[in-house]
């Protein structure tokens, strides 16, 4: 005699966001015999760069064109264009490596071949819902061989930091045998931070007291990180939060991830002058404004001549953590990283004290973070849509996923107005006017010149 026991039907857990970015940095130099254009990859139009970005499903949310780059907020993250460089880092399950073809494609069409990459990221922290050729850092180092393989030269890949205490790091870095003309050193900082503060991550929330993207940026401290840097940031409905800074040369970024659960933030400022990189200050204060429960602090130095020997090689641990590891690595190809993981002394402690046996979850009725998604089942379509589907209501239905890309994304950055002054200075900006991002029908807005010269093309409808 047998006997079927059925068990209990399990509830659908509540939909998780990977914060943890990937991010890609290709250098250009001058393709022999081509009629490099002028502004470089600056040139390159925003067709294309809409054309580039669909491959790897995110969409562009917002633009400020400075003097000597153009910064775009993306819907999961961030792209740089200087003249011969680009910039690209994303979150969630974007597909990264499926959009460095068409980059470099479109570079040769402004005359440019790379001549330097570097591909890194912290340890993810949902790998089983990455896209396959994001499934290992195996693949991906796979993938990144064969788009550089025409550059020659060297390559190798590295993976930093102790796996039993916080993120790993993950570095392929490519350089090109015929790489002469290859920029100055370049110093990069980036903080990658997880188990933020509950009352930190709740200011990055369009709730009842939500006023502006301006006013959180003030507020939450994050402006006084760069005081001098011209922002363009973001508060995505119900949550989230990004920010591009501008600076002259130096580029900065912020991405914030508040749910509870999974929170998680990232700090970036990268330059070629080592004077506007205060390490100390930067990471004290990144850790003020999260009170993260742990960080990972990446220095990385790219290119060897003449970089500062002593840049990258301390990590003062700000008061209330402890350096948990500590990783140096030089590259093969030129330029070297230092990684540093900490743990917050206060959750340290609490993890050593006896539980109460309560769990604080999205559903508690006091809980003020993002509530759950209510999605009761998935399709194998749309688990392929790009996470930018937890920044918008879940009421409102998915558009149908066209046929000409691998991810369709319901965003649509609406504007009250065509154009708005800038008081940042002489740069090119689509303002951001804190209209949540919504699934709606499709509608352009413009890009102006604030300073009255001829503004680039104006962006697709998102």
């Amino acid at each position: 005699m047998s006997s079927s026991v059925s068990a209990p039907a399990q509830p659908f857990p509540t939909p998780v966001f990977e914060g943890s970015e990937k991010r890609i940095e290709i250098d250009f130099a001058h393709a022999h015999g081509a009629n490099t254009a002028p502004d470089g990859l600056r040139s390159v139009t925003r067709e294309s760069l809409d054309a580039v970005l669909d491959l790897a499903a995110c969409c562009i949310v917002s633009a400020r064109h400075g003097t000597e780059f153009d910064a775009y907020v993306l819907s999961e993250s961030s792209l740089f264009v200087y003249p011969r460089k680009a910039i690209l880092k994303t979150c969630g399950t974007t597909k990264l490596l499926a959009a460095v073809p068409a980059l470099i494609d479109a570079a040769a069409a402004v005359g440019l071949t790379p001549c330097r990459a570097k591909y890194s990221r912290a340890s993810f922290l949902f790998p089983e819902q990455q896209p396959k050729m994001h499934a290992s850092f195996a693949d991906e180092t796979e993938l990144l061989q064969m788009a550089f393989a025409t550059m020659g030269g060297i390559s190798s890949a590295y993976v930093l930091g102790d796996i039993l205490a916080g993120l790993q790091w993950h570095v392929f870095v490519a350089h090109g045998a015929e790489a002469a003309d290859w920029h100055k050193p370049a110093y990069t900082l980036e903080v990658c931070m997880t188990g933020l503060a509950t009352n930190k991550a709740a200011q990055f929330v369009r709730g009842d007291n939500f006023k502006s993207s301006q006013a959180v940026t003030e507020s939450s401290g994050i402006r006084a990180l760069l005081p001098a840097s011209r922002i363009d940031d973001y508060v995505f409905e119900p949550c989230g939060y990004s920010m591009n800074g501008v600076d002259g040369l130096q580029c900065s970024t912020i991405h914030i991830t508040p749910e509870d659960g999974f929170s998680y933030a990232s700090f970036e400022v990268s330059c070629t002058a080592l004077h506007d990189v205060e390490t100390a200050r930067l990471v004290r204060q990144v850790a003020e404004i999260f009170e993260p429960a742990e960080m990972a602090v990446v220095m990385t130095v790219d290119g060897e001549h003449g970089a500062c020997p002593q840049w990258g090689t301390e990590v003062t641990a700000p008061a209330g953590y402890s350096i948990s590891s500590d990783t140096r690595q030089r590259f093969r190809a030129g330029g070297r990283v230092t990684y540093v993981t900490l743990s917050s002394d206060a959750a340290a402690a609490a993890a050593l004290a006896p539980s109460s046996g309560s769990v604080m979850s999205l559903d508690s009725a006091d809980a003020h973070m993002c509530p759950p998604q209510t999605e009761s089942n998935l399709s194998d379509n749309e688990s392929e849509l790009s996470d930018a589907t937890r920044r918008t209501s879940s009421e409102a239905p998915c558009p149908p996923v066209p046929a000409a890309r691998e991810s369709s994304l319901p965003y649509e950055y609406s504007s009250d107005s065509d154009a708005a002054e800038s008081s940042d200075g002489p740069d090119t900006h689509t303002p951001e006017k804190d209209v949540p991002i919504t699934k709606q029908a499709e509608k352009d807005i413009e890009e102006v010149d604030v300073a009255g010269g001829g503004g680039r093309a104006p962006p697709r409808g998102l």
